[in-house]
């Protein structure tokens, strides 16, 4: 196996090049891993046996059956990296998907997820993987966005559910002017944000855990976030970027408050690329990700 190159596999139905939930997370860490010094090619449904394969979205609604993946991707050339949020209760995490990852190397996005599969199945061999913004975000959507007023307050995308409908919903009545976007992945989700105040990010589950990937684009556009109280990944501190985090009781307030406040909007945005500046590409972050893939090889 060539393990200098890497190839990111995104996994669906069908093969396509149309952007799905998972490709800004897949372009994140392929810019990490390029300038990690490693060689590397996205595709889709494309497991190739001489390299090392990363497998995005399996279990999802849009992957095929994991027995399926299982028949082509083997360990020994593959790594599966987790999006799913691992909790009991989650009808996502079936017993046959903590299976199919006791079978294989994981990486996952917060250690907190891989701490959660290790109390259904204390054998897996996992890793928590950095994953900050890749730096094409900041510019390649629409052109005509790039000068879109700002004609919306603030903007959400994620699937509905009561917690989260109820929250805009209770905004929209105080008079913001909420964008609900659906079915835009990559630079179309740039476009759509474009002309927004502010970005807000609410669980959907109560496991807590920080969703990374819904935050990519804005924080790299320099869009402030609005997000429930988290758990953190270990590899990256949050805390230090423009996103306020508060508990869900107090996210109204908080949006009233800095949508009344342009100063602070742009204060954040700063912040975000501030920290972006620090943290993209650093040495640690690059010896880290160098580690994290020599591990995933060797042990």
């Amino acid at each position: 196996m060539n393990t200098e190159h890497i190839n990111l596999v995104s996994l669906k139905p069908f093969y396509t090049l149309t952007p799905s939930f998972f490709e800004d997370t897949i372009e994140s860490i392929n810019e990490l891993l390029i300038a990690a010094g490693f060689k590397t090619s996205i595709s889709c449904n494309q497991i190739d046996p001489s390299v090392l394969n990363i497998i995005f979205g399996a279990n999802s609604h849009l992957s095929p059956p994991l027995a399926e993946i299982r028949s082509v991707a083997k360990p020994e050339f593959t790594v599966v990296f987790n999006m799913e949020q691992i909790k009991y209760g989650n009808s996502f995490v079936t017993p046959e998907y903590i299976s199919f990852l006791a079978e294989y190397k994981v990486w996952d996005y917060n250690q907190n997820n891989i701490n959660a599969m290790r109390l259904y199945n204390s054998d897996i061999d996992a890793f928590e993987f950095p994953v900050i913004p890749a730096r094409k975000f900041a510019s390649d959507y629409s052109p005509n966005a790039q000068t879109t007023p700002l004609v919306h307050d603030l903007s959400f995308w994620g699937a509905s559910c009561s917690r989260r409908d109820e929250l805009l919903q209770s905004l929209q009545r105080n008079g913001i002017r909420v964008n609900r976007v659906n079915g835009a992945f990559g630079s179309a989700l740039s476009s759509a944000i474009a002309g927004s105040k502010i970005c807000m990010n609410i669980h959907a589950l109560d496991s807590g855990i920080f969703e990374v990937a819904r935050c990519l684009r804005p924080i790299a556009m320099g869009i402030p976030i609005i997000s429930e109280t988290s758990v953190m990944p270990e590899s990256i501190d949050w805390s230090q970027s423009g996103i306020i985090f508060c508990d869900y009781a107090d996210m109204e307030r908080v949006c009233l408050d800095l949508i009344s406040h342009p100063d602070e909007i742009l204060r954040l945005t700063r912040k975000n690329l501030e920290f972006l500046s620090r943290n993209g590409l650093s040495a640690a972050l690059l010896d880290s990700t160098r580690g994290i893939v020599a591990k995933s090889i060797n042990s």
